[in-house]
């Protein structure tokens, strides 16, 4: 009779420690995810910024690589999308970029999807009431700006 109380007790833990594994991958495979995610992400708003790809609106696009110029892998097709809007009157000369990347997957019932939006320096901007020269050298100015041409950013991820 102990012996069957022992092996009941024994088979329990089983189950529970099994179940906590279980659990355990799961999460770090969301985790994996959404960090992938939020390279992707950075990378076309890093691109964006520095001027290496214009900030037009794009929708459900595949991306072929990461931050770290790793291509990657076909069975992970991540799509990106940008959303470009321009700000509003009082704050002219400014865009407001959002891109969202997502994993988009069948029988998931919640994929992975990171949203980052941020005001960058409208690249057709130039403004009124100055002279030629001046708006030469503010325009390279701005356009050569690492990061002080925009103003904040702001990074939500769906879990």
């Amino acid at each position: 009779m102990e012996v069957v109380l022992a092996l009941t007790i024994l088979v329990g833990a089983m189950v529970v420690i099994g179940e906590l594994a279980r659990a355990g991958m799961h999460h770090a495979q969301t985790a994996r995810d959404l960090t992938r995610a939020e390279l992707i992400c950075e990378t076309k708003m890093a691109e964006i910024v520095s001027t290496v790809t214009s900030p037009t609106s794009v929708d459900s696009t595949p991306a072929d690589t990461d931050s770290t110029g790793q291509q990657i892998p076909m069975d992970q097709q991540w799509m990106y999308s940008v959303d470009v809007e321009e700000a509003p009157a009082q704050t002219q000369g400014l865009l407001a970029v959002t891109v969202t990347v997502t994993l988009p997957q069948q029988g998931k019932e919640k994929p992975p999807e990171v949203t980052l939006t941020r005001w960058v320096v409208d690249p057709n901007y130039s403004p009124t009431g100055s002279t030629s020269s001046q708006n030469n050298s503010s325009g390279s100015g701005s356009s050569s700006g690492s990061g002080n041409s925009s103003s904040g950013g702001n990074s939500t991820n769906g879990s």
